[in-house]
């Protein structure tokens, strides 16, 4: 559903194009998970770095179409991450944290990029995006929290985050729970506009470049937080994937090795739908899954077949696979038509409002994950058009705008987050 055009295109080409032969590869996160790794189905490893290197991860697209705008990561790996309740900014030197062993953990999601553990607070309303409340008139977000780190290691560390989206940075304050070694880190984003986001280490300071750029990989492989489990054992040893990959899983195969009827999958953005449980532990050792498949939609739009074989667990951190590529995309321009689309706020509470151009008499639909029709109207955008979508009664979730003129359909995702 990532694009009509494109998922047309791409059973013409695949009805026509020779299956490739299937590779058998390995990825390697070394032994206890200690690195992550950012992979292409196409060209193999693309980044790899240590889990340990970092705290925060903010989205770098901070435009009002940005599907990772307001994005805010923490890393499960080395600690855990709270909302002091009824926090205020402007008493952050005062702020009480006595009843931190009471509260919540905040988590990142494991179903989508855009909704990190800092967005995923209490009681949002209108424009709050978690850590911060977008400012109408500056474009910018104010910090409404103060949070508090608490680090495996030991010690603790509060912050609160803001951004001037204008400018294209983050400002991170964050200091020991008795004010000592305060600090205010001013993070641009100019230099990481290509990743997906950029990363910072409240204890070193560092300002870390640590993924390749978004349109070079297609799976993450390291650890995440999963409901699947009970605490502590919830984070997890397995794959997500990238923005705007797709993956369908198929189970149960009788012959794995000869399935190849993608045209029937489902493709899923969800980023876990490989996830972790392909594999079981029996005490001993690692098994996997022998009757599964999945087929993968890739940054460049071909589609891959991929079979996971084997997984070493800490001692070595290796997945096996095999991947097959079952159509190639090449010459194909999903953007032929010259539409434009965008969508914003994103997430969205109430409203979203859809920006057309080079798109006369267009239709705006919201589709829902499963491919359900939420809600449809026109708009004539012959030159440019906002278009208001009223999202006041959507549940929580990730949704589809779709935007179709007779000659071309552009989409967008929606995260709505009430």
């Amino acid at each position: 559903m990532r694009n009509t055009v494109l998922s047309i295109a791409l059973l013409m080409v695949g009805s026509q194009a020779a299956t490739a032969q299937t590779v058998i590869d390995t990825v390697n996160t070394t032994p206890a998970y200690a690195s992550n790794v950012w992979y292409s189905l196409e060209n193999d490893d693309q980044a790899t770095s240590l889990v340990n290197n970092w705290h925060i991860a903010l989205a770098t697209d901070m435009t009002p179409s940005g599907e990772l705008i307001t994005s805010a990561l923490f890393n499960h790996k080395l600690g855990s991450v709270y909302e002091i309740p009824g926090s205020n900014p402007a008493n952050f030197s005062t702020v009480d944290t006595t009843g931190l062993s009471t509260w919540a953990m905040l988590e990142n999601s494991e179903l989508s990029w855009a909704a990190g553990a800092f967005n995923n607070t209490a009681n949002l309303g209108t424009f709050d995006y978690g850590w911060g409340n977008y400012n109408t008139t500056t474009h910018g977000i104010e910090a409404n929290r103060i949070f508090v780190i608490k680090f495996t290691a030991g010690g603790y560390r509060k912050l609160m985050i803001s951004s001037d989206n204008v400018a294209g940075n983050y400002t991170v304050v964050h200091s020991n729970l008795d004010n000592s070694d305060m600090t205010t880190e001013v993070i641009a984003v100019s230099g990481y506009a290509t990743k997906n986001f950029v990363y910072y280490n409240t204890i070193t300071k560092a300002v870390l470049d640590r993924e390749p750029a978004k349109t070079t990989w297609d799976l993450y492989f390291g650890q995440y937080l999963t409901e699947d489990q009970p605490y502590p054992y919830n984070l997890v040893t397995g794959i997500l994937q990238n923005l705007n990959v797709e993956v369908a899983q198929v189970y149960p195969v009788n012959d794995v090795a000869a399935y190849t009827n993608y045209q029937a999958a489902t493709f899923e953005e969800e980023m876990n739908v490989f996830g972790w449980d392909w594999k079981s532990f029996n005490g001993t050792a690692y098994s996997v899954a022998d009757s599964t498949v999945y087929f993968v939609d890739d940054v460049d739009g071909d589609i891959w077949k991929v079979v996971m074989t084997g997984f070493t667990g800490s001692s070595q951190g290796k997945y096996m696979f095999s991947k097959q590529k079952m159509t190639s995309s090449a010459g194909i321009d999903e953007n032929a038509a010259g539409i434009f689309a965008s969508v914003y706020p994103n997430p969205s509470n109430d409203v979203a409002t859809v920006i057309l151009k080079n798109a006369p008499a267009a239709t705006v639909s919201i589709y829902s994950m499963m491919g359900t029709l939420v809600s449809t109207q026109s708009a004539d955008a012959q030159n440019m058009t906002a278009v208001q979508l009223n999202t006041a009664e959507l549940a929580n979730g990730t949704y589809h705008v779709v935007c179709a003129t007779g000659t071309a359909v552009s989409t967008q995702r929606l995260v709505v987050q009430h």
